[in-house]
């Protein structure tokens, strides 16, 4: 998994902050709904008519299930306002929540940096065997 992630071509780092308790459950729901407000916003209300790979892309990872859950995720868009976008979507989903994005393109990320990133974000995947908890946005997608 590590391998791939760091061989992609991501736009963003981004930690999806809850800041409140949050199931598993409520926190996969919330980042279906989250992908559908971005797209609509991004790409019109015709969304759902791309196909996936015109769509945001990310891979989202569970960190501190039990206690302070969020979701570190590479994310990958073709649209420059997606940043600015993104903060005001999770804001109206999740209230209590905050988002942090690191846009790596503009930081002139490298291999070293993508690999980096793939260590951190996959960490308590391999530790605890949490392989079916991460989330595909595609998973999401009708087409």
């Amino acid at each position: 998994m590590k391998v791939w992630l760091s061989q992609e071509d991501w736009h963003c780092f981004v930690t999806f902050n809850f800041n409140a308790h949050t199931s598993l459950v409520s926190g996969k729901t919330t980042l279906k709904r989250f992908h559908a407000k971005i797209d609509r916003q991004l790409y019109g209300r015709n969304f759902n008519d791309l196909r996936f790979d015109e769509r945001t892309l990310f891979i989202a990872f569970p960190e501190h299930v039990e206690s302070n859950l969020h979701y570190h995720a590479l994310l990958r868009t073709q649209n420059s306002d997606f940043s600015s976008t993104a903060l005001k979507t999770w804001e109206s989903l999740v209230p209590s929540g905050s988002l942090h994005i690191v846009n790596l393109k503009e930081q002139g990320a490298g291999k070293g940096d993508y690999e980096n990133i793939s260590c951190y974000i996959t960490k308590e995947l391999q530790c605890h065997e949490r392989y079916e908890q991460f989330v595909i946005s595609s998973e999401f997608s009708s087409i």
